[in-house]
């Protein structure tokens, strides 16, 4: 199957975060991570190349960025359209940026483990390194939870105030969990009740790596500082009986 030009080809979420060596914006493909969990590509390749004009905080402008994902088209253009490789976003950090692959032979892009590749606009340094557990994917560069219910509260949040809701306006929220086992679900019911939720029975989803799902509500307004109260108690408890939490819901309102 050639998949490669079609994850490049994807919409990359984007999520800042503050790192003790400055600020740092990561560029991901999240349905690439999810292809990469059901198949082999042991290889990580970066390709790193300095920024020409970056700002104080060590991160592109807007005009750079465009030209740096032109430059990585053109880098990329190397790699045959197949299985072999799958693209998963970039990075940008201290001064440079990282575009990161995950390949199933180390020489995919260049000669491992370290290769200069001359490029029209930037200069590239590509380093390969076995990573059959995606370890920097995992702990580096996907967005943690409380990133991702950011991103995601923000998205919904978006297409609530362009369809017209008012967030002011109290509704029915409809919150989900899903977890390892019944009595898991149970018990976040029970914690969620304490905290002004209400749950609905647990439902199962077999063939699911998670089977339990769970659904509780609480009548709220839509406003961003309600929504993140709201969410991070949700992630909370769900961390806590051994799930996750997997998003909200609601009507519009006006």
């Amino acid at each position: 199957m050639a998949f490669f030009q079609e994850f490049l080809n994807q919409p990359l979420t984007a999520f800042a975060r503050q790192l003790p060596e400055g600020p740092a914006m990561a560029h991901v493909n999240l349905n690439a991570w999810g292809a990469v969990q059901r198949e082999q590509f042991p290889w990580r390749v970066w390709a790193v190349t300095a920024l020409k004009a970056p700002g104080d905080d060590g991160l592109p402008s807007a005009e750079e960025h465009r030209e740096l994902i032109d430059a990585e088209r053109e880098l990329l253009s190397r790699i045959p359209d197949g299985d072999e490789a799958i693209f998963l976003g970039h990075y940008h950090h201290q001064f440079h940026h990282v575009t990161v692959l995950h390949c199933r032979a180390a020489d995919i892009l260049a000669a491992p483990p370290a290769a200069r590749i001359r490029g029209r606009r930037y200069l590239w340094h590509g380093y390969t390194e076995s990573d059959p557990s995606y370890n920097f994917l995992r702990t580096k560069f996907l967005p943690t939870d409380t990133e991702f219910r950011r991103h995601r509260n923000s998205e919904i949040l978006r297409l609530l105030k362009e369809a017209g809701d008012n967030p002011a306006a109290p509704r029915v929220i409809n919150f989900f969990g899903m977890f390892l086992r019944l009595p898991d679900a149970e018990m976040a019911a029970g914690q969620l009740t304490k905290r002004g939720f209400r749950p609905t029975a647990p439902s199962e989803m077999p063939k699911q790596a998670y089977p339990w799902s769970l659904m509780f509500q609480r009548v709220s307004p839509t406003d961003p500082d309600s929504v993140e109260k709201m969410t991070a108690a949700c992630e909370a408890v769900c961390a806590a009986c051994n799930g996750y939490y997997d998003g909200w819901e609601c009507e519009i309102t006006h």
